[in-house]
Parts: C-alpha cells; sequence; structure tokens
C-alpha cells in the first residue's frame, strides 16, 4: 500500500511473509524520493559519484591490454628521448635498460599489439597517450604508480633518487600491496592457512622473512590477534635485510605483542647471522623473486626450522605486467638474472 506525494515522492507501507504465514519484513512507513546526483549537500557530505547506482569494473583482460599499451609507449618514449646506454649505471638499472631495449626490439618485429604505433609516433603524442591511459586508469593504483615511476626515470639514472625512493614516497608502496592486483587477493589464502597453523599451535615461534614495508605482518598480527594479550602465538619476529624498514616497521607494531626486529639476508647462511632452527613457521611473501639464487634462499630458510616445523610461502608464479612496470626500477627485482631470470623476476610454477 502506498501514495504519491509532490513531484518526487513515494509513501508506502511494505509487509513482506513467508510460506508458513510469519512476517519476514515489517516496514510502517517507507519513504522514496527521487535523486538524480544534483543535491550538493548530498555531494558534498557523502561525495556521491554522478551514478550512485553505477561503479566501473575492470575486466583482467582489457586491464592487461592497456597496461601492455602503456608498457610500449613507455619504453619506446623512455628511450627516443634519452641516451643512457653509453653511461655506466648500476647493475640492475643496466639490466633494465637491456629489458627496455627488448621491448623495442618486439615492437620493431612486430610481434608487439601497439609497436607499429608506438615508434611511428612523435614524443607529443606518446606524452599524451601515456598521460591518458593513466588517466584512464584513474582507478587502479599500479597504474598510477607506473606514472610516477616513468616521470622519475631521468633522476633515477642521474642518481638524484631510486625507483625503490620514489615508491616508497607517500605511501605508494604499501598501497600496492594492499590494493594491487597482483598479491592482494592472495591474502585471504595466506591468513586461512597461517590460522590454521595458529589454531593447531597458538604457541608458535614465528619468524617473517622479507617483511618489507609490513603489509603481510599488519594483516598476519590481525588475524592472529597481537593486540591482545590472548595472541596466538608466542614470539614473532620480523626481520629484513634493510635496515630502514624494520625502524618503520617497529614504529608503527609498537602496541603488538611479543615482536621483536632484526636483520636477515635469506641470501646469506643464517648460522653466520646469529640465527638457529628455533622457528614453528616461517612466513616469506614475495622473497623468492628478489633472491639471486631461489634453491640457495629455500636451503637457508629450512635451516632456521625445527623440526616438523613449516613454511608458508606466496609467490607470484605469473608475471602481472602492471606489477612489473611498478617494480622494474627496484635494485632486487632483477637479482634473478643470472639465475635464468632474464625477462621477469618471477618463478615458473613448475619449478
Amino acid at each position: 500500500m502506498g501514495e504519491l506525494r509532490g513531484l518526487r515522492g513515494a509513501y508506502a507501507k511494505i509487509q513482506l511473509f513467508g510460506s508458513s504465514g510469519k512476517a519476514l519484513i515489517d516496514i510502517e512507513e517507507l519513504q522514496c524520493v527521487s535523486y538524480d546526483g544534483s543535491s550538493k549537500t548530498l555531494s558534498s557530505a557523502m561525495k556521491l559519484a554522478r551514478d550512485p547506482y553505477m561503479r566501473l569494473v575492470w575486466s583482467i583482460q582489457l586491464l592487461g591490454s592497456l597496461i601492455d599499451c602503456l608498457r610500449i609507449f613507455w619504453s619506446t618514449s623512455f628511450s627516443a628521448s634519452n641516451d643512457f646506454s653509453k653511461r655506466p649505471h648500476p647493475d640492475h638499472l643496466q639490466i633494465f635498460l637491456a629489458w627496455v631495449q627488448r621491448c623495442i626490439n618486439s615492437a620493431k618485429a612486430g610481434t608487439s599489439k601497439y609497436g607499429a604505433e608506438a615508434l611511428h609516433a612523435s614524443p607529443s603524442v606518446r606524452s599524451q597517450l601515456i598521460e591518458s591511459l593513466t588517466i584512464e586508469m584513474n582507478d587502479i593504483f599500479e597504474a598510477k604508480l607506473i606514472k610516477r615511476i616513468y616521470d622519475n626515470l631521468t633522476r633515477m639514472f642521474s642518481g638524484e633518487t631510486s625507483g625503490l625512493q620514489v615508491a616508497l614516497e607517500h605511501d605508494l608502496l604499501s598501497q600496492l600491496y594492499i590494493t594491487g592486483f597482483s598479491t592482494s587477493f592472495a591474502y585471504p589464502q595466506l591468513l586461512r592457512i597461517i590460522g590454521l597453523l595458529a589454531h593447531k599451535n597458538p604457541r608458535m615461534n614465528i619468524l617473517e622473512a622479507g617483511g618489507d614495508t609490513g603489509e603481510v605482518t599488519r594483516q598476519v598480527l590481525e588475524a592472529l590477534l597481537g593486540k591482545t594479550t590472548s595472541k596466538c602465538y608466542a614470539n614473532y619476529t620480523f626481520t629484513d635485510v634493510t635496515t630502514s624498514f624494520l625502524s618503520a616497521v617497529e614504529n608503527e607494531f609498537t602496541v603488538c605483542n611479543g615482536l621483536s626486529y632484526k636483520n636477515l639476508d635469506m641470501e646469506e647462511d643464517p648460522q653466520s647471522q646469529r640465527y638457529e632452527p628455533t622457528c614453528d613457521l616461517i612466513i616469506a611473501s614475495q622473497i623468492l623473486r628478489a633472491t639471486s639464487h631461489s634453491s640457495q634462499t629455500l636451503q637457508n630458510a629450512r635451516k632456521l626450522l625445527k623440526p616438523g616445523a613449516k613454511m608458508v610461502l606466496l609467490e607470484l608464479t605469473r608475471t602481472v605486467l602492471g606489477t612489473s612496470l611498478c617494480l622494474c626500477t627496484f635494485p632486487d627485482y632483477w637479482n634473478g638474472a643470472h639465475d635464468g631470470r632474464g625477462d621477469s623476476p618471477l618463478l615458473e610454477r613448475e619449478n
């Protein structure tokens, strides 16, 4: 039952009954008012979109195609406007330059979808297309970071900054791990496995290897009730090879219980770094891609485990182009180049 009131209002009484005759929903007075998105009060208070009942959902295929286009224009524009290959640079930037050249060679050979268009475009057209692609993918975080990396390439090669420093500005790297297409979808599975292990043994000694910015740490500690006296572990050791990450993460997790912070290089024997096989669980997210010899890294990890202990690995096994463009100027991204991983640091699943 209902009635119209005025030009935009509808009032009704709604009741919904189940098959047994029991009332499931009983709304005494439902007021409906038409809304076209033009209310300044609502839009300023709630920041509503122009079309409040619609939102853009990217398909993986379309996103991959757009980022592939960005990669080709990115490579050709950078190569055409600079001649860095004749100057000395750190190893990882030399390998990056070789990768850029392979992208260009692919375009010249006609094996790249957007190669011919990128090669024949003028510098201004390339710049405009890179800008427009970034705007088109405005709600995709990878696109924003890719653009920031691209805009700072000249500064990286002059030694003024590094890819890692650019990504750490404004907390961009952490945001990549939180919202990026690559690993964010895997976190629920990781947490489910760790939760089962903690249920079986809530007094584990846990070591996180290659903790980086602490994104995995943040989620694991929340799942294991790290801020409470009922935490589901005995000790949690956060490790990373980079000292600057340790201090930043320690400041964030001061409210959590049972944490310690230590340097650990997983490419070196842990016993030579004063570690003993005392771990019930090792958590390692994206560390194998950053090591020169993945098999040696796994052997070193085994030396940290007690008999019967577990290691939970989270590793990408399929190259995600957006993530690659975000990370390709990082010092550790190309560590696997001498381990047979020349175009991508990721391990194949069968390896």
